[in-house]
């Protein structure tokens, strides 16, 4: 309930709305992806980019993200999340890290946006202050 001032009912919810496989699919792997995403120009015009560029010119700096698309919105993971160290992750925090991509892209796919808290960085920081329990009961055997 730690996002619950901001709407989120729970995160474990909006973590529900992930499906890895199956015929609602909604997480993909973001360096193959040639789905056209629009992304801010230079000049600052709005223009189709493959997902799979746009990773490439942000590989250290954005582990995944959520795009809208005919199918719904949809989950691209990059060079980051497989490899949070490059993002500047400790090796020992690398799965860490990568849960809270991945719950940080869940509340984009139960319909939020960065800017309902504050950015991107807010977002994450309020899930890390508020939310390692959640991931912490999911962990099931392998935490003491």
């Amino acid at each position: 309930h730690a996002l619950r001032g901001y709407g989120v009912n729970s995160v474990d919810d909006a973590l529900g709305k992930i499906n890895f496989a199956g015929s609602n699919q909604n997480v993909w792997n973001g360096r193959n992806s040639s789905y056209n995403i629009p992304v801010l120009s230079p000049q600052g015009n709005i223009v189709p980019m493959p997902v799979n560029a746009y990773f490439n010119l942000n590989k250290n700096a954005v582990g995944a993200i959520v795009v809208s698309t005919q199918w719904g919105p949809e989950m691209f993971l990059g060079y980051a999340f497989f490899d949070p160290t490059i993002a500047g992750v400790k090796q020992a925090n690398a799965s860490q890290a990568q849960a809270l991509m991945i719950m940080h892209e869940a509340i984009h796919l139960a319909g939020f946006k960065d800017s309902d808290f504050g950015g991107s960085k807010k977002l994450s920081t309020l899930l890390i202050d508020a939310c390692f329990v959640i991931i912490k009961d999911k962990m099931g055997g392998l935490i003491q």
